[in-house]
């Protein structure tokens, strides 16, 4: 396998899709936020304790931005 081979492979192997329909995000900034954030996580299937971890996370990080 030639190194053009393999960075398409590691490419394809790490590649993500999303597909957004913008018009849903027309939300105030913490909730629009909140809505990509999750069906981010969703697309990826992340599931126990990283699952776990990257939720809590994400409330902090939507935390932060929704103080008041």
């Amino acid at each position: 396998m030639t190194s053009v081979e393999s960075e398409d492979t590691k490419a394809k192997a790490s590649s993500f899709q999303l597909q957004i329909n913008w018009t849903e995000y027309a939300l105030p900034f913490d909730l629009a936020l909140k809505k990509l954030l999750l069906e981010i996580f969703d697309k990826l299937k992340i599931k126990g304790v990283v699952g776990f971890t990257i939720h809590t996370v994400t409330k902090g990080i939507v935390n932060i931005f929704t103080r008041s």
